[in-house]
């Protein structure tokens, strides 16, 4: 009969304990033994009812609650565990070069912080009840042992960089960004009282991040004071990373020309989106019943986008572009019409014909260049006279141009993919505040979340990747991913039944010919 139970009900059979069937429904009772010395054999004696078995659990006699009295945990979580670890395989390998003694503690940190934002008391609890426990079997993962260790890693910064800069590859266009996470700690010499994007004075922590445009990928951390702004920090945490190329891609309220001095003296490249009020803004070109007055146009997601370029005196690269989106002019014109008919205080016609000019527009100050490759015309000439002559007998020469407005244009939309990963940061990992006590633990601490950010990241690339987005979320994927499970039977585990739906989304997303995307089995 044994050999007909599901894996879910084998489970819970243990010495002094047996299972029953009765009408389709499975039942734990207590069993004992003895020997007959009539029969001269052991007679079987069944005990009282312990509970019955469901797919949940067992259910204990006389209690409505589910309870397991295996003491040692013998279902544990496998599927969604197993495939952040393969994710994070790259960031296993230079774990293990960078950090030795730690890199099993930190990577499995990292999935569980991801997988149930979980704070660190908790992480020794779900350790237990992983297939993770098995594979890194005695982790220092108790709340005592976590804070030992989280100290040692914080204080080698030169071990966590050289990990960030391993997942580097080549020159990227990086886009940088700041964001602010409260702390509460007195011991925290980084923890000051900064003016944030809430505009409200908090103790708080800087977290400057770079963000890689090729790749869309976090590449790079840095925690910063937060009485400090993004600006200060820029050039101390582009020159730690080693990066190149980086351009900051700024939200409208970095913007002042204070900042765009600093910029400049630093020979930052940037984008920096204006307010609609802002002087170097000239609106005659939207106010024309036509688009003579706009130097060109192209497609961005189906739609035109219309651009007029203003050179700044004497600044060879500097210059405003103002974009004008008609569609989202009819939206801001129908949303502001919309408010007047309502009555709704400060919105009336004559505030509506003074800002009609400004819909549906943004307007961006850059200095951003590009380098193209272009043969001189005399060369080109001799080149096709001298058919026969070596393709590299002519080098084409590298000259700098301003970048194109549409490629402003797609960088400053780019910017989408910070305020995402704001969003995942404080919202997926429920990281928006930290407890930390010190700086050294509170470094620790952001650079788990960094590698869980990157797995994240991994598995929202794999669902756009199979245009799965509008179905799936990262955090949908893990959910279903969670049902998959090992049981132990005999000692040896074997993977659990897995539930139709979670087949379903293994099959439209797990089958990829990339080797580090797939769940490890």
């Amino acid at each position: 009969m044994e050999n007909e139970l599901p894996d879910w009900v084998l489970c819970h059979k243990s010495k002094g304990r047996e299972i029953k069937k009765i009408q389709d429904k499975y039942y734990l009772y207590e069993v004992s033994s003895y020997y007959d010395k009539t029969k001269k054999r052991t007679i079987k004696k069944s005990g009282s009812l312990l509970g019955r078995i469901t797919e949940s659990g067992l259910h204990l006699k006389g209690s409505g609650r589910c309870a397991n009295v295996i003491r040692k945990v013998s279902v544990k979580e496998f599927g969604a565990s197993s495939y952040l670890l393969s994710l994070l395989s790259d960031e296993q390998q230079l774990l293990q070069k960078h950090l030795p003694l730690h890199w099993q503690s930190l990577l499995i940190c990292a999935i569980f912080r991801l997988l149930h934002q979980s704070a660190f008391k908790q992480m020794s609890w779900h350790y237990e009840n992983s297939y993770l426990s098995d594979l890194y079997p005695n982790l220092p993962l108790s709340s005592k042992q976590i804070s030992g260790w989280l100290k040692e890693v914080g204080m080698d910064r030169t071990a966590l960089v050289s990990v960030m800069r391993g997942l580097q590859a080549g020159e990227e266009l990086i886009i940088v960004d700041n964001t602010h996470i409260k702390t509460n700690s007195r011991h925290n010499l980084s923890a000051q009282v900064g003016y944030n994007s809430q505009r409200q004075f908090d103790t708080q922590i800087n977290l400057l991040y770079l963000f890689s445009q090729d790749k869309q990928m976090p590449v790079f951390y840095r925690c910063v004071q937060g009485s400090i702004r993004e600006v200060r920090a820029l050039q101390i945490t582009v020159q730690e990373s080693g990066l190149k190329g980086a351009v900051l891609v700024a939200d409208k309220g970095f913007y002042s020309a204070n900042n765009v001095s600093v910029l400049d003296q630093e020979k930052w490249q940037y984008i920096l989106p204006l307010p609609r009020r802002n002087s170097l803004i000239d609106y005659n070109v939207t106010q024309a019943s036509n688009k003579k007055g706009f130097d060109g146009f192209f497609m961005y997601e189906k739609r035109p986008i219309w651009y007029k370029i203003n050179y700044i005196e004497n600044e060879p690269y500097k210059r405003s572009i103002l974009f004008l989106d008609e569609s989202l002019k009819v939206q801001e014109t129908s949303d502001y019409l919309t408010r007047i008919s309502q009555e709704k205080e400060g919105y009336d016609l004559a505030q509506y014909h003074e800002k009609q000019v400004r819909f549906g527009t943004i307007t961006v100050l850059t200095n951003t260049t590009q380098q193209q490759q272009q043969i001189p015309p005399r060369a080109l000439a001799k080149t096709k006279k001298r058919k026969n002559k070596p393709d590299n007998a002519q080098q084409p020469l590298v000259v700098t141009e301003c970048m194109l407005p549409q490629t402003v244009f797609e960088y400053l939309k780019s910017r989408n993919d910070i305020e995402q990963l704001n969003d995942t940061y404080k919202n997926v990992l429920e990281a928006d505040k930290t407890y930390m006590q010190n700086e050294q633990t509170m470094e620790a601490w952001h650079f788990i979340n960094f590698l869980a950010i990157r797995a994240y990241y991994r598995i929202f690339a794999t669902l756009a990747d199979k245009k799965l987005t509008t179905k799936f979320s990262p955090a949908d994927v893990l959910l279903l991913l969670q049902s998959k499970k090992k049981v132990k039977i005999n000692e040896e585990w074997v993977e659990a039944e897995v539930p139709k739906k979670t087949q379903d989304v293994i099959s439209k997303i797990f089958i990829q010919n990339s080797q580090n995307n797939k769940p490890v089995t």
